[in-house]
């Protein structure tokens, strides 16, 4: 089924003692013990007609192992590789008396690529190994006494990485992106909005209570992703972020479509006046180009009414009609 894969790695399934040492007038019956993993390569062993060959390029380091202690709990250890006599060992790891079963086990480079790994029981590369990683019990750890474990490992092919049983999680790679934006409002008729949150006291030009509603590819996601409020309370205190800065996820291997709703505050509560669309890495206009060209502040701003006098971005005359 595959071709060109040479057997590396043919490990002893045995448990090898090899000291063991005991203090005297102590109670030692839950002292660690240790655990040393070894390997033995043959380069050229051929399998069933099947060669599995390593990456010459990539040089093995230290090892990535995952055990299961007798209650269930997972420990993850990254011990360094040596080679005595040929053979290739990892250094001693220290671990509590008890029975353990092998998760995962791996020989890895420098940079964390896999050089080598043990398949797993049921995976279609289980049958090139003698001892595939199952949920059984694969050695007994004692007290002060430093054993031997020999596994299984079989040149990594990352094409093929389903073949070693393993389970990898879905990498998503998103871009952090953030748009700013700074509002007026107009405000006429002080009647209308007295006792209202602008009323600290009334003005004619009130910076602008608003909300920014956030969606991504709304036809798929008709919610909004996020929703944000250029406005908080601090000590019962109404406070403003000003100017309010919006960040949003922007997927790198996904074509985004983007929406921002703008909603401000009026006597009638918020009301939605504006809808920016833009794609990925676009940008919302800040940079007044109407009437100083070149010129971006990074902030886009916005005035429902004609109090301001300095340009703005936006210019609303009233909020979209439902």
């Amino acid at each position: 089924m595959f071709k060109n894969i040479k057997l590396i790695g043919v490990i002893f399934l045995s448990v090898l003692l090899l000291t063991n040492c005991k203090k005297d007038n102590k109670d030692d019956s839950m002292s660690p013990g240790e655990m040393v993993f070894a390997a033995i390569d043959y380069d050229d062993t051929e399998k069933d007609g099947f060669d599995f060959f390593c990456d010459e390029n990539l040089i093995v380091h230290h090892a990535y192992i995952v055990l299961e202690n007798e209650d269930a709990v997972e420990s993850i250890h990254e011990p360094l590789t040596f080679t005595l006599d040929n053979k290739l060992y990892t250094q001693s790891i220290k671990l509590a008396p008890g029975d353990y079963i092998i998760k995962e086990f791996a020989l890895m480079s420098e940079d964390n690529q896999v050089v080598k790994a043990t398949p797993m029981l049921g995976a279609d590369f289980d049958e090139y190994v003698s001892n595939p990683i199952d949920d059984l019990v694969d050695f007994h750890i004692t007290a002060f006494e430093k054993a031997q474990y020999a596994i299984d490992v079989l040149c990594y092919i990352p094409a093929e990485w389903d073949n070693f049983g393993f389970e990898w999680f879905e990498v998503t790679e998103i871009t952090l992106r953030e748009q700013c934006f700074f509002g007026d409002i107009c405000i006429d008729d002080f009647n209308a909005y007295a006792g209202s949150l602008y009323d600290n006291p009334l003005v004619n030009d009130e910076v602008a209570i608003y909300k920014i509603l956030v969606f991504r590819d709304r036809i798929d996601n008709p919610s909004p992703v996020g929703m944000f409020y250029n406005t908080y309370y601090e000590n019962d205190v109404l406070m403003y972020r000003s100017p309010l800065c919006v960040q949003y996820a922007d997927y790198d291997l996904d074509v985004n479509n983007f929406e921002f709703e703008l909603w401000i505050l009026t006597n009638f509560g918020y009301e939605k006046f504006h809808v920016w669309t833009f794609t990925d890495a676009e940008r919302i206009p800040s940079n007044n180009f109407d009437y100083v060209p070149g010129y971006d502040d990074g902030v886009v701003d916005f005035v429902f009414g004609d109090c301001v006098v300095t340009p703005s971005d936006l210019v609303l005359t009233g909020p979209i009609p439902n």
